[in-house]
């Protein structure tokens, strides 16, 4: 009777053991990836761009609360809790950090952390400091450059707006990717448009400065006084925060409006040729599943995403409200 006893012991106490186990598989063991992702605010773009890491991931066999720990967190535009939050994802119990756009990604480069860094959409890569080269980048940190195609973009406005000879440029100047994208539009514009286009008459860029959100509606007024054709938004969040009334106020004037992203056109903006956001977050997650597949991320050039990845969007409500006629070859998405 004691051996018997003491075997229902055993045999319980054995499977007390592995229920705790299969708890702690379920909850973080070894066996499951802990992943931070962070975003400096939230909108459309970096919203939807989050949503395809985490898709991504799924697809790659990641899956959250199964077999990985997704940790995200958002500074709500905030430069100090950004700071806040990639320090404290800096604890080396992490497997890998995501970054979405250029503020995040220079917070978690400038800390030097060993943990793994994959960088979702960041214009400009090089020009911000992300990398110093695209192919011969950092040991543990890579990504993707949604590089905005700004031929392309002025060539849809030539189709769909024809004849501009004053363009609007908003930024905050506040984002390195922005003002780099601004720069690169300006540069274009005042030089191999002319030749490009055969337009014969000089562009003139006006440039203008929403250093907050609540300071976009002021802008866009500041675009409409200036008499500008279209304007042209870069990949900027605090732009992107009031892009719909800079949309609203520019509809009511009679002014094209071309955003670097299609969340731009969801919110209210004309048109735009850009990489859906949803697709360029699942291409950095499968960047890191190749890693988990012995891919080191040294031998992972940062991928491009250029007009080749890009599709035309067009907004509905402010094609009507601007009494456009697209031409029959122009092939778009089009969204209300």
């Amino acid at each position: 009777m004691k051996k018997l006893i003491a075997l229902m012991l055993a045999l319980m106490m054995g499977v007390t053991v592995m229920s705790a186990c299969a708890k702690q598989d379920a909850n973080g063991s070894n066996d499951t990836v802990k992943i931070g992702i962070i975003s400096m605010i939230e909108n459309t773009a970096f919203t939807d761009m989050k949503d395809g890491i985490i898709e991504g991931l799924k697809d790659a066999g990641y899956v959250d609360g199964e077999t990985a720990k997704i940790d995200y967190q958002c500074a709500g535009g905030d430069t100090g809790t950004l700071a806040s939050i990639a320090s404290s994802m800096n604890d080396g119990s992490y497997d890998a950090i995501f970054c979405v756009a250029t503020p995040p990604t220079m917070q978690v480069i400038s800390l030097e952390s060993e943990t793994p860094c994959f960088f979702c959409a960041v214009s400009a890569p090089v020009e911000s400091g992300v990398v110093e080269d695209l192919t011969n980048h950092a040991a543990n940190v890579t990504g993707t450059s949604n590089a905005i195609p700004i031929q392309d973009i002025f060539a849809l406005a030539d189709q769909l707006t024809p004849g501009y000879g004053k363009v609007g440029i908003i930024t905050s100047g506040k984002e390195p990717n922005a003002t780099n994208t601004a720069a690169m539009a300006k540069e274009y514009l005042e030089g191999d448009y002319l030749k490009n286009s055969g337009v014969d008459s000089d562009i003139q860029v006006v440039e203008v400065t929403a250093e907050t959100s609540a300071d976009v509606e002021t802008a866009a007024n500041a675009i409409v006084d200036a008499d500008c054709d279209i304007v042209f938004i870069p990949n900027d969040s605090v732009v992107q925060a009031g892009v719909t009334k800079l949309a609203e106020i520019c509809n009511e004037n009679g002014i094209g409006t071309y955003g670097a992203s299609m969340a731009m056109v969801a919110s209210g903006c004309l048109a735009t040729v850009a990489i859906n956001d949803v697709d360029i977050g699942k291409l950095t997650a499968k960047m890191y599943a190749d890693y988990k597949k012995g891919t080191a991320i040294a031998d992972q050039p940062v991928i491009v995403c250029d007009a080749d990845y890009c599709t035309v969007t067009i907004n509905n409500t402010a094609k009507d409200a601007l009494s456009i006629e697209v031409p029959a070859e122009v092939t778009a998405d089009y969204i209300d």
